[in-house]
């Protein structure tokens, strides 16, 4: 396991108010490198604010985790159950 992921964070108000690419492995609980791929494909969210070394605000990962956290909570529905046909005796 790599260090960085060796203690995930719990709390972001313990992190700096700009976070670099280990403190958002901790974060989300990825690989640096997975991190790093998502964003030069640029489809990780929350986008970098600078690059060359990615840096993220630590306002912009709450926001985000904030986000995710509705998003579960108002899209989530009951799954409807299909009826099952009787067989007929044979």
């Amino acid at each position: 396991m790599h260090p960085a992921l060796s203690h995930p964070v719990n709390d972001l108000a313990h992190l700096p108010l700009v976070l670099l690419i280990a403190d958002m492995a901790r974060v989300y609980r990825r690989s640096i490198g997975t991190i790093r791929r998502d964003c030069q494909r640029n489809v990780f969210r929350p986008p970098p604010r600078w690059r060359r070394p990615y840096r993220w605000l630590r306002a912009d990962v709450e926001r985000d985790l904030t986000q995710r956290t509705e998003e579960l909570t108002t899209t989530t529905r009951p799954v409807a159950v299909q009826p099952t046909r009787r067989r007929r005796g044979r």
